[in-house]
């Protein structure tokens, strides 16, 4: 905890003092992304350099039903972006790369709703119990990717694009279950083995921005 603490500091100092000090600023919203609705300040920093801070969040719970186990589910998508945007191809086509400070998680709370009959028993949900699942990931994700539109470019208003993966390596599974059910807490493993696929979070945004501040920067150019 001590470390991701240190880092976010270190992600703030690195990052919003260019942003407060670019003539350039631009602001967005991300309207369609696989990390949830979400906002940005975008900073010019040099000519084909940018430095943007952005958060991310959704939640999203569903019900289902298998066989006679209820599973209530919650997906909760949270993330902040500290990035930087190279651009290679005029002032449109970028590479993006930073880090995500990434809180995605989910929470499945399962329970029987109906009785087992078990061995010629009859066993009420309620002696059964309950199973809790959590399901996190690394808090500190590397990111990359390409990107089309500048926040700060030609025009206040402009159309942004993102199109890359951060890595949040294997899950981490909490297991908690009450009643007869109880011995299953030293399954989160399996769980997890399961889940061993799901180390790149991939990420497709799209969005507006807004400039909101404009300053010619100098052309790095010859």
């Amino acid at each position: 905890m001590r470390r991701l603490s240190q880092t976010i500091v270190i992600l703030v100092i690195l990052f919003l003092p260019p942003l407060l000090c670019a003539k350039n600023i631009g602001l967005g919203c991300r309207i369609l992304n696989t990390q949830g609705f979400g906002g940005e300040i975008t900073g010019q920093i040099f000519e084909r350099l940018n430095a943007r801070i952005g958060y991310n969040y959704y939640k999203f719970g569903f019900n289902i039903d298998v066989e006679d186990v209820n599973l209530d589910n919650e997906l909760i998508l949270s993330s902040a972006n500290f990035l930087a945007d190279y651009f290679f191809i005029s002032d449109r086509w970028r590479f993006s790369a930073g880090i995500i400070l990434n809180n995605n998680r989910t929470e499945i709370l399962g329970a029987h709703t109906d009785t087992v009959l078990f061995g010629g028993l009859e066993i009420p949900p309620d002696e059964l119990g309950n199973m809790t699942v959590n399901i996190t990931f690394d808090k500190l994700a590397p990111y990359l990717g390409i990107g089309y539109g500048n926040p700060v470019g030609e025009g206040r208003f402009a159309f942004v694009f993102d199109f890359g993966f951060f890595f949040q390596n294997s899950s981490n599974v909490s297991l908690k279950a009450t009643g007869l059910i109880e011995r299953t807490e030293r399954n989160a493993y399996i769980i997890e083995n399961n889940l061993k696929d799901f180390r790149f979070m991939p990420v497709i945004s799209l969005g507006v921005a807004y400039r909101i501040f404009e300053h010619k920067l100098p052309s790095l150019k010859g």
